[in-house]
């Protein structure tokens, strides 16, 4: 369920099977505005970026006890962030 709804929303981004999930970032401003954005919601990531990894990257972990809600929940706020190109 997750894969699908990620995949609408993010088609080049690259899929993973774990539940450890990645979406890269264009700068440090839309990954700061998209991991605040989350924040506000009640929904917690991780923000990582340069040394950790060449690109800003959000990394979202699913564990058994999310559920279509939460997902759900995930993806419409990250739909409410617009600003035009901000995922690579």
């Amino acid at each position: 369920y997750f894969n699908h709804q990620f995949m609408e929303l993010f088609p080049n981004q690259p899929l993973s099977n774990t539940p450890i999930k990645n979406i890269v970032c264009d700068s440090l401003a839309s990954a700061q505005a998209q991991y605040d954005m989350l924040f506000e919601h009640g929904i917690f990531v991780s923000y990582l970026r340069y040394p950790t990894v060449s690109q800003p990257t959000l990394r979202i972990s699913l564990s058994y006890f999310h559920d279509t809600d939460d997902i759900n929940r995930l993806f419409n706020v990250m739909k409410q962030y617009d600003e035009g190109d901000s995922y690579v």
